[in-house]
């Protein structure tokens, strides 16, 4: 593919943000864990096997939900070179039709997510080849793989699944979720989270509880529990030092807080989930 074309698989444990050429297309396929992609006022949640196709826009960031992480199949490409004119024109009508929305979400049976991973994999194999015509083959191979997905899209009763619009609200709440998520072991206070989004304290607590249902202080404590039970069954780190990785300076309002959330002390925890060592 030229210069401006990308195709790589994604391990995400964190947001991302990804630049894109607003004419060029882009292709994902989440293969395991969950996540969520903001393309411009939109965001799309995806589960494994589901394929997005998106297109125009400066930039898009991808997400892995809460603290699971995430592998997506990324490749960018331009209609042009997917499209040779010796196509019938009846296919040319259908692919063009599948391209013609920015955003084109589609759940893939499993089937179709073998026909697709193998698809992409080809590329993948093609546009790490050194030998003559092998972007000309990595060309061939993406033009198969989207008039592949057009067709399944042209015959599928499953469209723009799970998309949520955007308000100006959400997009807010959107910017501190993820900011809590990446910082969670720092301290974390309602004024800095207001001046990181330009509002004032009491106008972003409100409308963080309208968008998510639940208050300010119980999703970064929410978000810090979680970190704490994934170090506690996958780590021998001590109490303490969880406590303090994940955002509590004061061990005993970890425990206090840990306990309310799990039902369970954070020893109590570490003894019932902590794996085996080999």
């Amino acid at each position: 593919m030229n210069k401006k074309s990308s195709i790589q698989t994604l391990r995400l444990t964190r947001g991302t943000k990804i630049m894109a050429d607003r004419d060029c297309y882009i292709f994902l396929l989440f293969t395991e864990g969950a996540g969520y992609v903001r393309h411009n006022d939109t965001i799309y949640d995806a589960d494994a096997s589901d394929c997005i196709i998106l297109h125009g826009e400066d930039s898009i960031f991808l997400s892995p939900s809460h603290f699971k992480a995430c592998t997506v199949y990324y490749l960018t490409f331009y209609k042009d070179q997917i499209l040779p004119h010796r196509l019938p024109s009846g296919c040319l009508d259908l692919v063009s039709s599948f391209l013609s929305s920015s955003a084109v979400v589609l759940p893939l049976s499993s089937k179709s997510f073998d026909i697709v991973s193998n698809l992409y994999n080809t590329c993948r194999l093609l546009a790490d080849d050194n030998l003559p015509y092998a972007g000309y083959l990595t060309h061939e191979a993406a033009g198969v793989l989207i008039f592949y997905l057009a067709r399944l899209y042209d015959t599928s009763n499953i469209r723009r699944r799970k998309s949520r619009e955007h308000s100006p609200h959400t997009v807010m709440s959107e910017q501190i979720c993820q900011y809590i998520r990446q910082n969670y072991s720092a301290p974390i206070s309602l004024p800095s989270l207001a001046d990181l989004v330009h509002t004032n304290p009491s106008y972003l607590s409100r409308v963080f509880k309208e968008s998510t249902g639940i208050s300010l202080v119980s999703y970064i404590n929410h978000v810090r529990i979680e970190a704490a039970k994934y170090l506690l069954s996958d780590t021998d780190e001590l109490v303490v030092d969880i406590a303090s990785a994940c955002g509590f300076n004061y061990v005993p309002h970890f425990n206090k807080i840990f306990k309310k959330m799990t039902g369970m002390t954070p020893v109590q925890y570490k003894k019932a989930n902590q794996k085996p060592a080999f």
